[in-house]
């Protein structure tokens, strides 16, 4: 997908972060965007940057874990747009807690049903549109934790694991179809996300200190995805340490799970003084 000037998009997850960075640089590019995400004033104030471009921007609430409303927002796009052309599903929460210590209603039910349930939604239910139209641009948002695993990440690894395995399945499916997908894995970017982040059985952490001085500004991770819609990117690694960790992974992996281990006893110290229960209801 070449040109991208007219273009019609849906961006989960998009009050914020990543997807507000990448519904602005759409709205640059020309593009008309559905804005999707349970914070109404974040939505808003993304909708407002975007037709600050002069495009038409329109924000629906969505819960992504609901596959009603995600149907309900694909036929809002299709209604408001007359078409989608980009799907991204880039709504996402995360948690960092040992697998011993993750609730399965609080912790994994709530990971899986946003990170992993919300993309299969997303691509379940424009699937057939774009099938019809015979063109269209899939942008499933993972992580580097997709591809190289984290310790206390268990659930969220998961989900991203299965991202990227469904997206690669998908893009072979599709591309005689005419619709390209990309799974992107970006690292440390500066989002909002540490502030959501639930733990388990450690003591506090406070993580948005990483994002705020390592992490990449989401306006350039934004630009790394409209290439990759452009070049029909396979995978995409928009930050140069997912660029590391999949280096390491793929050639040294021996050293990739020596790290995990090292890492791994470091909880011995973060754990919080009041033990949790073994694999806690």
């Amino acid at each position: 997908m070449k040109d991208l000037r007219g273009k019609n998009a849906v961006v989960t997850g998009a009050a914020s972060g990543i997807g507000r960075a990448t519904v602005v640089e759409m709205a640059r590019e020309g593009m008309n965007v559905v804005i999707a995400d349970i914070h109404e004033a974040g939505m808003e104030e993304t909708a407002a940057r975007a037709r600050a471009q002069g495009v038409k921007a329109v924000a629906k609430k969505t819960d992504v874990s609901k596959k009603e409303q995600v149907k309900a927002l694909i036929d809002f796009a299709i209604e408001e747009l007359g078409g989608i052309d980009i799907m991204m599903n880039n709504a996402g929460v995360a948690s960092l807690s040992e697998m011993r210590d993750l609730s399965l209603e609080e912790d994994w039910e709530w990971v899986v049903g946003i990170n992993l349930w919300g993309p299969i939604y997303g691509c379940h239910y424009v699937l057939p549109h774009m099938i019809q139209r015979g063109s269209g641009h899939i942008v499933n948002v993972s992580s580097a934790a997709g591809i190289f695993t984290i310790p206390g990440g268990a659930a969220y690894s998961a989900t991203k694991f299965a991202v990227v395995g469904m997206s690669e399945v998908l893009r072979s499916e599709v591309a005689r179809l005419g619709i390209g997908v990309t799974c992107v894995c970006p690292g440390i970017v500066k989002t909002p996300i540490a502030e959501a982040i639930k733990t388990r059985g450690l003591k506090e952490i406070d993580l948005s200190k990483v994002l705020r001085y390592w992490g990449q500004k989401p306006q350039k991770t934004a630009e790394n995805i409209l290439h990759g819609i452009r070049k029909n990117k396979r995978l995409l690694l928009p930050t140069i340490d997912a660029k590391i960790v999949w280096f390491l992974k793929r050639f040294f992996p021996g050293l990739s799970a020596a790290l995990g281990l090292l890492a791994a006893r470091n909880f011995e110290r973060l754990r919080a003084t009041q033990e949790q229960s073994h694999f806690a209801a």
